[in-house]
């Protein structure tokens, strides 16, 4: 590989600053992570190469946990559905035996329990029947089949194609 340009390693270097800059802006949490980013992008040495490498690393890293915490939110909402089913089981088993007891209210020193009469609520039992003003509708662009239509040469109204843009693909070994 032939050594860059000075010109290019001032380029490489301004966008590994300027991304530096956009992180910090845009994830204020980072603040407190300022020291792990400075020693990822700090500008020690002119090696270029050196500091991309801590880049491409830092966004492996980043991406490792981005899925484990998608891993961990996964297992906390398992363990928040269960609390909540929970809950509402051991509620309706308080409702049981306060009602087999007969009782509409029940005083504890840390509690209190009350049983309301219940309110008349709408149950639909027939939707086909149901007019337009009862239902809610979503919009939502379909931009897979935008995407199938133009590329079968179909001119959509409203759609622009654009020129790939170049992406990066990191493979860890």
């Amino acid at each position: 590989m032939t050594a860059p340009s000075a010109w290019a390693m001032e380029q490489a270097m301004s966008a590994l600053m300027s991304g530096r800059a956009v992180l910090i802006a845009s994830d204020p949490d980072l603040a407190a992570d300022e020291a792990a980013l400075s020693d990822t992008l700090k500008a020690e040495t002119d090696d270029v190469y050196a500091l991309l490498h801590r880049v491409l690393l830092a966004a492996v890293e980043a991406r490792t946990m981005a899925d484990a915490t998608d891993a961990r939110v996964k297992d906390l909402t398992a363990r928040r559905d269960r609390y909540k089913q929970r809950a509402e089981t051991l509620r309706g088993t308080a409702f049981a035996a306060m009602d087999a007891l007969g009782l509409t209210r029940l005083e504890l020193p840390d509690l209190t329990a009350s049983i309301a009469r219940g309110r008349p609520v709408a149950i639909v039992t027939d939707e086909t029947k149901l007019p337009d003003d009862y239902w809610r509708t979503t919009r939502a662009i379909d931009k897979a089949a935008i995407n199938d239509a133009v590329k079968n040469g179909v001119v959509v109204p409203g759609v622009e194609m654009t020129n790939a843009i170049p992406s990066l693909t990191v493979r860890t070994k």
